[in-house]
């Protein structure tokens, strides 16, 4: 005879029922697999472009992935921190080979010491923190560019009385001293100077705020810093031969140096510091640089204009969103007697709107447009008056701040 529960499954269908040690094998094993997916969704789809821990690749953080995911652990940030160290110590090594210290002349140390009758003393020789001045390098043929070490000194007393002595130990006499137009350099040049380490040049539009800059000096002390920001000439009345373009760090480097010369990471020289004028962007004395290179003298370019840089101005009208509107204020006047400008027909209120195809705007500064010009270059510039475009060639003159000298 049939048992009952036998029976009953007969009917309905039903199998034996499932121990209970069974069933637990049977949950575990599913909670497991929903984690497995769980964890692989999160990786494909939420975290996706994030850091990997177990690998050695670069870390590479996007905007994307930030916004996808709230927090993300990067698991390589000590070697992050570790390659910028590095990079660091590699921009001020290779940059103090184009940092020189300027010294007052000791003709004993000129001398050669080897003779039996020289008697060694410490005093004939030159040391490394006694320097009254540094410089850096700008031309291979023996130009540097540096703070006046005395004010008011002659350029006469300067050659005679001074030195220049590079990272390897090499002496140089000075031949010549030219003003740079900006205060407080100088430019020196060396006598039978030659294949002199140069740095590259970083130009101020090339620079970016927050970029890092390695402040570097003759003694090889170094102080990192970052670009805050581009320092316009804050003045609305501004002057076409005139230098602009300082720039802000994020601290102060008065409590470091007294001078010393700013680098990018990729080892380009971006400005020069100094306590009497701040950050002086390199960018100001690229041009003077290159007429040292091309024509061995320096010929300072003068417009001779003031003016006002309508695209710093908030202005609901088309005609002034734009360009250099010569204009007078008090004793400021409008255009010089004679100047490049007045010679060539601009008169106050016309609006200079491009010189040679720049725009002049909010990024293109007449001044600095002017500054990359030689004295006696023909340029083309559009202005506007009364309303309409206009278009003329003006001869720039020559501004002497000293007597420009041949080399």
């Amino acid at each position: 005879m049939t048992n009952k529960n036998e029976s009953i499954n007969a009917v309905t269908g039903m199998k034996k029922p499932i121990s209970f040690s069974w069933l637990i094998i049977i949950c575990t094993i599913l909670g497991l697999s929903s984690s497995l997916v769980g964890a692989i969704i999160a990786k494909n789809y939420i975290l996706e472009g994030s850091v990997n821990p177990s690998t050695n690749k670069e870390t590479n953080i996007s905007q994307d992935t930030l916004r996808r995911a709230s927090s993300i652990i990067i698991d390589n940030a000590k070697k992050i921190v570790v390659e910028q160290d590095n990079k660091v110590k590699e921009t001020v090594s290779s940059a103090q080979n184009s940092v020189v210290g300027i010294f007052k002349k000791k003709e004993e140390a000129l001398k050669a010491t080897s003779t039996k009758e020289k008697v060694f003393s410490v005093s004939d020789y030159y040391l490394i923190n006694n320097e009254v001045g540094e410089g850096l390098i700008v031309t291979s043929d023996g130009w540097i560019v540096a703070p006046e070490m005395v004010k008011g000194l002659s350029e006469e007393a300067i050659i005679k009385n001074y030195v220049v002595i590079t990272k390897t130990k090499n002496v140089y006499l000075i031949d010549k001293i030219i003003k740079t137009g900006i205060e407080p350099y100088i430019f020196i040049h060396l006598v039978n100077a030659k294949d002199l380490p140069v740095k590259g040049f970083a130009t101020l539009n090339s620079l970016t705020e927050s970029q890092l800059l390695v402040a570097v000096n003759w003694q090889g002390k170094s102080y990192l810093s970052s670009l805050f920001e581009k320092e316009k000439d804050s003045s609305l009345i501004k002057e076409s031969d005139a230098p602009s373009g300082n720039m802000i760090l994020s601290d102060s480097l008065d409590n470091f140096f007294s001078n010393a010369f700013l680098f990018n990471l990729n080892g380009e020289a971006a400005a020069l510091f100094s306590q009497k004028s701040g950050v002086v962007a390199i960018n100001n004395f690229l041009p003077i640089i290159q007429d040292l290179l091309d024509k061995k003298e320096v010929k300072y370019p003068s417009l001779g204009i003031s003016y006002v840089n309508l695209s710093s101005l908030t202005i609901k009208d088309p005609r002034y969103e734009r360009g250099a509107l010569i204009y007078s204020e008090g004793k400021v006047p409008a255009m010089k007697p004679d100047s490049a400008a007045a010679m060539a027909g601009l008169k106050e209120g016309d609006i200079i709107l491009s010189v040679d195809s720049t725009q002049i705007n909010i990024e293109n500064d007449l001044a600095e447009t002017i500054r990359k010009k030689s004295a006696g270059d023909e340029i083309n510039i559009i202005y506007l008056r009364n309303g309409e475009e206009k278009m003329l060639k003006v001869k720039l003159q020559e501004l002497k701040p000293v007597a420009a000298q041949k080399i």
